[in-house]
């Protein structure tokens, strides 16, 4: 008797962890989770996406002003957190971007090019009227100890609410120059995809 009961509470037992196997993996498949990026959370996977997107590295120049930074949207991220934020920006039109560089003309450098990194200028002359009537521009600014390093987009999140641009170091260079530098990084973005956002963030090498 003692036997059976002891069969039957295996079996039972074996029964529950299916069942919470079956369920926890359910919960999994239903959800994505991306990078911590302090504030964009877990989404249903109907309702988000994560996708590589084109990009173009430009040359900044580092500035020590606080101004990028608290004019960023991003700018109540900067506070200490363990995730190094990264200022982003977005222009709907081509006067914003017009904008942006006349105003941190005299902060950064907009006008000049770094070794094969053009200027930024150059990177955004392609962008005119024509397409920012369908399209919008992601800027993210990078600043870096070294103009040895380079940087790019290893992914753009966005669940309809919130986007968040990952960015990476594709360099690892043996020798570096002494020099501080700083980058811009442009991503275009169709307005389809970002029109109900309400935040957006960049992070470095968070991953």
């Amino acid at each position: 008797m003692k036997k059976k009961v002891a069969i039957i509470v295996v079996f039972a037992l074996i029964i529950l962890a299916i069942c919470i196997t079956i369920i926890t993996l359910k919960g999994r498949e239903n959800s994505i989770t991306p990078s911590d990026t302090d504030g964009i959370s877990t989404n249903e996977a109907s309702e988000s996406y994560l996708y590589d997107t084109e990009f173009t590295l430009s040359y900044a120049n580092w500035t020590g002003e606080a101004q990028i930074y608290f004019s960023a949207l991003n700018n109540d991220k900067f506070a200490i957190s363990s995730v190094q934020h990264l200022p982003i920006y977005k222009f709907d039109t081509k006067n914003d971007l017009d904008n942006f560089k006349q105003f941190f003309g005299e902060i950064l450098s907009v006008n000049q090019s770094y070794d094969e990194v053009p200027s930024f200028d150059d990177a955004t002359v392609e962008y005119d009227e024509s397409f920012f009537s369908e399209n919008s521009l992601i800027l993210v600014y990078v600043p870096a100890s070294s103009g040895s390093f380079r940087f790019g987009v290893r992914e753009v999140y966005c669940d309809g609410k919130a986007l968040c641009v990952h960015v990476e170091q594709t360099n690892n260079p043996e020798i570096c120059t002494d020099d501080m530098a700083g980058w811009f990084i442009t991503v275009p973005i169709e307005d389809a995809l970002i029109q109900e956002c309400e935040i957006f963030d960049a992070d470095l090498n968070n991953y």
